[in-house]
Order: structure tokens, then C-alpha cells, then sequence
């Protein structure tokens, strides 16, 4: 201590000091960030799981208007967790795993919208278990990160 002291190195080290635990700061608080984004996002996919519920059981009931309402949100979130939307705040999936999870979402979800557009109760019924496991799949995935 005293030789760098007495090289008037021993400011530099300090102040190196104090900008790597501002860095370790700035990394903590991207951390957090991070964890609480990851953590809404599955707050987000788990409402997807429940507005699908809901769509399945409004579909039965023959109301067009919700159905329509409900079918458009869904798409909207959806298409938001894979590649971003500005309205939800969403900046899109990065992580390679989720985005392939979610677009097998997006194709099951696809079949299924058709079905109940088309009042194919049958085969919407067919449909929906399986699209229901894959969205259960998504939320493990970002719980994972979490």
C-alpha cells in the first residue's frame, strides 16, 4: 500500500475499485431486471393458459363476439412473446429453446383457432389438451430461468 502510495498509483486503485463495484452494481440491477421480466413473462404465458380456457369454454356457448375478442388477444399476446410488441411491452424471445417451445405453441394454437372458428367442437376438443401441455411446457421453461 505504501509503495503504490508513494508511486501515486494508489488513486488509480482506488477509483479502479470503485468503478468494478459500480460495473458489479449495474450487473446486479441487469440481473434483477432481467429475473423480474422473466418472471412477468410467465405470469404473461400462464394467462395465455387461462384466456385459452376461456376461449375453449366460450366457444361452446356460441358467443361470436367474445370468442372474437378473446381469439384476437390471444393471437396478439402470442405473436408479442415471440417477436416483441410495444403495446405489451414485450421486446420478443431470444432464448432458442422458448422460441422453438412457443412456435409449436403458435402451431397448435393455429389448428385449434380454425377449429373454433369454425365450430368444429370435436376436433377443437381433440385439440385443445395438447395445446394446453405445450403451453404448460413454455411456463417450465421460463420458470426455469427465473
Amino acid at each position: 500500500m505504501r509503495k503504490l502510495l508513494k508511486l501515486g498509483l494508489l488513486p488509480i486503485f482506488l477509483t479502479l475499485g470503485v468503478e468494478a463495484s459500480e460495473l458489479s452494481k449495474d450487473k446486479l440491477e441487469q440481473t434483477r431486471a432481467f429475473e423480474l421480466e422473466a418472471n412477468s413473462v410467465t405470469k404473461l404465458v400462464e394467462k395465455q393458459k387461462e384466456l385459452l380456457k376461456k376461449i375453449y369454454e366460450v366457444s361452446k356457448r356460441g358467443d361470436k363476439k367474445t370468442l372474437k375478442k378473446d381469439i384476437s388477444l390471444f393471437d396478439k399476446t402470442l405473436n408479442g412473446l415471440i417477436e416483441g410488441d410495444v403495446d405489451l411491452a414485450l421486446i420478443g424471445t431470444t432464448d432458442k429453446d422458448i422460441l422453438k417451445q412457443l412456435n409449436i405453441v403458435k402451431k397448435e394454437w393455429e389448428y385449434f383457432k380454425k377449429d373454433i372458428k369454425n365450430s368444429n367442437s370435436k376436433r377443437a376438443e381433440e385439440r385443445y389438451n395438447p395445446l394446453v401441455k405445450n403451453i404448460d411446457k413454455t411456463i417450465g421453461m421460463y420458470q426455469k430461468i427465473n
